[in-house]
């Protein structure tokens, strides 16, 4: 081992040692604020001018803006705006009624409504045009009961109801005053004003206490939604806003002024209060509101509403940047000195008790005391009171040193360090230990014609492992052992976790290493979300595998073998995560927007939720075309169109929401919004429903709805199955009719070109008949009478074969093998016995029928063209065989050699001669029985020609 040398810089690893054993010196703690994530033009919104947000039924957020309402359901926003329908763009507050109409109430006096994503007028607008001064108003509330009539206040004109029938009521007509006015357990606020300051009086039904308050103004923001009513006292109690007053009722003791917004934080005791451009937590105790300490968020930023749900989360409309959420489980983002987030990229960094040091691609933060030292794209590691630092490019300037801290020692650029114990590995094209106590250092792997590259090093079971672009090895006595290839897998990372190696990669998951074999280990199959792995972390319990990916944060549960994720949801966007570390129950993010935290409180809370993944549907509303329905049963035999409305109370996704559902157990279908629209429903229907979660898992599957309903015949299987059987046998009779026609035309042909082979052969060709006489004249003038004789018999034997055969359509087999030897007899007397022949049967019942006059034409064409006649060992060879059931083989041998171009002729003969006509015959039968085995062959052998015939049995 060496020792530091605190001037040189070796060649190998340089190491300067300023001052050792010293601690850190720091000031102040750094100082992370709640990260929030706003939903603004990247979001869709057309404007971040925003005056209201709330959370309708079916959890889609309403935003009220000066370029008319958005709603938005995490993934989409849908605007509705002037070109829609509505009266003016400038929407300042928006109410959801009973029947989940969302109400727009704009500058403008007309009441408009949404439904089913159309703008409708209120039918009474008209009315409301002859109670109404003037035609624009800021202050305008609205109240709308189970009965359909509308509660409606706006200032200078106080308070009215108009019904469903159109009739009418003035509630309030008193001049310069504020009045809550009751209305079946709700609250509407009234305001009549001609004076600039008005008073404040309550009145209601059931005779509450009246207060009256002077001097709050109209130009300033009123809220009541945190009323309640205290049914033993028979009071009103809570915290309301008038004319930006924060009052606590009953008392009507003023506990905030010049407040833009106020909202209770539900099942606490806590609010959220804006003012002066500035947001924070209150717990209200013994009537007043105590501030929470470093709860604030939002600073100069004017907040104009707020709205908490029972889930924790908090939606602030502001005036500047649109909408900003705070996710209920808090990931914390660092912010400098002057309070702004940091957003440079993180590289690397360290953490010391308190202390945060981080590398940026220039410099070294130290967080806590603001001060910067230079560097190049450092690698950090603090260990036992050192900080040592690995830099791009060395430092050799000693004034430059002499600004880090003292306890500092740099070593030359590393691709990675890993720490293990005591002591601290550092990969380039070496593997380089150092030992952390005494500062000693040694080369652990120096063969750089083994692996040009060393990317990633770990000990796993007391042995060292490494990597390269994208291979496994182990480390054995300054060399190594292949342990697995990746071949186009990019090895990120290498971590040690419940006793397995795991290998991070790009765009394919983690792999996991047990000492034998390398497989998979998390990927899209089993949970992983995001397969682009780029650095990994475990916590101190090792329960929770911690996966930075180039995307956004996952964290895997060994408990439940699941997987969540740290998104935009809990207030991470989708960043590439450099590094992580937990430490003291804390885990750090380094990103390429800046440095994260999350406590492991808060990671457990999401496992839970990530374990228990139970949902809890409700159905809203089942509708079929135009009318409602109680349940499946009841709907009617020609239902066309079924709507499915449901509610998910315990949604809190709001930046990738999504449904899915399920048909009797068929394919997911992915939808955005809680309704399930179905045509032409099924007989038998069983829904399933399952949502993406806030951690990015989808939850598990319930059944939303099941039953059976009545279906129509012609929508039954039974129906289809009819049709398809009339439509088959209609095909069936068409292409019978197409086949017969086809089957009746080609006989047709056939019976034609067996009527031309037979006159072709009947008639006989003249030079053959006139040799024959020639022949039978010969023997009688030279006195061979007994050769005339049998001359004259055998051709008077071979014609009368011929006309009977001519006349028929097929043959025996004997019969024309008879014809076949009366044939050769008489050419052979003619050729004065200038070859032999033979004609065999082999196998093959004589009496089978074939096709008349197929064979002699052939055997002609073997004498003409074949045959030497001058070679007294000339022979035709006519072998007869049975190959199936449908096929009798005729091989007609001859031992002359036809030329090329007699056998050219034969294959091209027309139906012109005897063996064209025979050709086409075969033809004929291939397709009449829809074989391709009829057919006709020539080969030239070793001592001959050959020629095969395949020939039909009929």
């Amino acid at each position: 081992m060496k020792k530091f040398n605190p001037i040189s810089f070796p060649s190998v690893i340089t190491l300067v040692l300023l001052m050792m054993c010293l601690p850190l010196l720091s000031s102040g703690q750094a100082n992370f604020a709640q990260a929030t994530y706003k939903i603004n033009e990247q979001c869709g919104l057309k404007s971040t001018e925003a005056y209201h947000v709330m959370k309708d039924s079916k959890n889609n957020l309403w935003i009220c803006s000066d370029m008319g309402l958005v709603r938005y359901d995490g993934f989409n926003a849908t605007s509705f705006t002037t070109k829609n329908g509505l009266p003016s763009n400038v929407v300042f507050q928006s109410y959801e009624d009973p029947f989940g109409r969302i109400w727009a109430l704009s500058i403008r006096k007309e009441l408009y409504y949404i439904e089913n994503d159309s703008i409708h007028p209120y039918i009474y607008n008209s009315l409301l045009d002859t109670l109404l001064d003037n035609d624009e108003y800021l202050f305008k509330r609205i109240l709308i009961d189970k009965d359909s009539t509308v509660y409606f206040s706006n200032a200078f004109n106080g308070t009215f109801s108009i019904d469903k029938n159109g009739n009418y009521q003035v509630y309030s007509e008193s001049i310069s005053k504020f009045e809550i006015i009751e209305i079946d357990g709700k609250f509407l606020l009234s305001c009549w004003n001609k004076k600039g300051l008005v008073n404040f009086n309550i009145q209601s039904k059931n005779n509450y206490t009246h207060n009256i308050i002077d001097s709050l103004s109209l130009n300033l923001p009123s809220d009541i939604s945190n009323l309640n009513i205290d049914p033993e006292l028979n009071t009103l109690e809570g915290l309301i806003l008038i004319g930006g007053k924060v009052i606590s009722l009953p008392s009507t003791t003023i506990l905030a002024t010049n407040v833009t917004a106020l909202e209770k934080i539900p099942y606490t005791t806590e609010y959220w209060i804006s003012k002066n451009n500035y947001t924070y937590r209150a717990e209200f105790s013994n009537n007043k509101l105590i501030p929470i300490l470093n709860s604030d968020i939002n600073q100069n930023l004017y907040v104009s509403s707020i709205y908490a749900d029972k889930d924790g989360n908090t939606w602030f409309s502001t005036l500047e940047e649109g909408i900003i959420y705070l996710p209920e489980y808090k990931v914390h983002h660092l912010s400098n000195a002057s309070g702004n987030k940091i957003e440079d990229e993180v590289l690397d960094f360290c953490i010391n008790k308190d202390q945060i040091i981080l590398s940026f691609k220039n410099h070294i933060l130290d967080v806590n005391s603001n001060q910067r030292y230079p560097s190049d794209h450092s690698k950090l590691v603090f260990k036992n009171n050192h900080l040592f630092i690995s830099n791009l490019w060395r430092i050799d300037n000693h004034f430059e040193l002499e600004k880090y801290p003292k306890n500092t020692q740099f070593v030359n650029h590393a691709r990675d360090i890993y720490v293990d114990g005591n002591e601290f590995f550092a990969t380039t094209s070496y593997i380089h230990r150092t030992n952390t106590v005494n500062l000693e250092y040694d080369t652990v792997l120096f063969r750089r014609d083994l692996i040009r590259f060393i990317s990633q090093v770990a000990r796993y079971r007391n042995e060292l492992y490494c990597s390269s672009k994208n291979k496994l090895y182990k480390v054995i006595n300054d060399s190594v052992e292949l342990i697995y290839d990746f071949s186009n897998k990019e090895i990120t990372d290498l971590l040690v976790y419940q006793d397995r190696l795991l290998i991070s990669t790009k765009n394919f998951g983690i792999y996991q290493y047990d000492g034998r074999q390398t497989k998979h280990f998390l990927n899209k199959k089993n949970g992983l979300n995001n397969e682009n792995v780029n650095v990994m972390a475990k916590s101190a319990n090792n329960r929770y595998l911690y996966i930075g990916c180039f995307k956004g944060l996952e964290i895997y549960d060994h408990f439940t073998s699941k997987c969540i994720s740290i998104s935009k949801n809990q207030g991470l966007t989708d960043l590439k995560v450099n590094k992580l570390e937990e430490a003291e129950g804390i885990l750090y993010i380094a990103t390429e927007k800046g440095f994260y935290k999350i406590s492991y409180h808060d990671i457990r809370n999401l496992s839970k939720i990530n374990s228990s993944n139970e949902i809890h549907p409700e159905v809203t509303n089942l509708r079929v075309d135009t009318e409602n329905y109680k349940n499946l049963i009841s709907l009617p035999t020609d239902a066309q169109v079924l709507s499915i409305s449901f509610q998910i109370k315990d949604l809190k996704n709001w930046f990738n929401k999504r449904y899915q559902y399920q048909i009797n157990e068929g394919e997911w279908i992915n939808i955005l919004s809680p309704e399930i629209v179905l045509t032409n429903p099924q007989k038998r229907l069983k829904i399933n429903l399952r949502y993406y979660m806030s951690n990015n898992t989808w939850s598990d599957s319930v059944v939303l709805i099941e039953g059976s309903i009545r279906e129509p015949f012609y929508t039954s299987v039974w129906f289809f199955v009819i049709l398809l059987f009339f439509l088959a046998f209609a095909v069936f009779l068409v292409m019978k009719g197409i086949n017969s026609n086809k089957i009746r035309k080609l006989e047709k042909e056939n019976e034609m070109l067996s009527y031309q082979q037979r006159m072709q052969n009947a008639r006989m060709k003249p030079h053959f008949i006139f040799n024959v006489l020639n022949s039978i004249y010969s023997f009688i003038l030279f006195n061979e009478n007994k050769n005339a004789a049998n001359y004259l018999l055998k051709f008077s034997a071979l014609m009368r074969s011929v006309l009977e055969n001519s006349s028929d359509e097929k043959v025996k087999i004997s019969d024309e093998v008879k014809l076949l030897e009366n044939y050769l007899e008489l050419e052979n007397l003619r050729h004065d016995n200038s070859f032999q022949y033979d004609i065999k049967i082999h196998n093959t019942d004589k009496f089978l029928e074939i096709p008349s006059l197929m064979i002699q034409p052939f055997v002609e064409n073997a004498i003409v063209h074949g045959l030497n006649h001058d070679d007294k060992n000339s022979r035709i060879q006519v072998d007869i065989e049975k190959i199936n059931d449908q096929i009798i083989e005729v091989k007609i041998f001859n031992t002359g050699k036809i030329s090329a171009e007699i056998a050219e002729k034969l294959h091209q003969s027309t139906e012109k001669n005897a063996v064209g006509i025979t050709r086409s015959r075969l033809k004929n039968y291939n397709n009449l029985n829809t074989y391709e085995q009829y057919k006709m062959e020539i080969e030239n052998v070793y001592n001959g020609t050959l020629i095969k015939l395949f020939i039909p049995i009929l």
